[in-house]
């Protein structure tokens, strides 16, 4: 799902595709959605994980993005995604593209994302 930080909200979805696959605790997951309506507000989230990541400082897993659309993001700036420790969710950031500060990148009414992770379960 697509969830705000602020206000998970509720999406209509014209596409909600995810696949895991879990060996031992490392985690690998597969991701499509594409939403057309959104109610959550604050900073955009994938989630739910199927497992919580492991609560282990400094320990975040990076995640790709493989496909963006509809989106708004900051002219100049590419997105990354990241899963933080004890987490379910995937955070969605954008850095500029000559370097410096990323910055979270706020929930979208529409959109469609591909992403996919690896990460180690707690």
């Amino acid at each position: 799902t697509v969830i705000g930080a602020t206000t998970a909200g509720a999406g209509t979805y014209t596409a909600q595709v995810g696949h895991y696959t879990k060996i031992g605790n490392k985690t690998h997951a597969q991701i499509y959605l594409a939403w057309t309506a959104h109610t959550g507000t604050g900073n955009m989230q994938i989630g739910i994980l199927p497992f919580t990541s492991k609560n282990s400082t400094n320990l975040y897993a990076s995640a790709s993005i493989g496909f963006l659309d509809s989106v708004l993001l900051t002219a100049g700036y590419v997105p990354l995604a990241f899963v933080s420790p004890n987490s379910t969710s995937i955070q969605i950031y954008q850095l500029p593209t000559g370097g410096g500060t990323n910055t979270a990148v706020a929930l979208d009414v529409s959109g469609e994302i591909m992403i996919s992770i690896d990460y180690l379960a707690g």
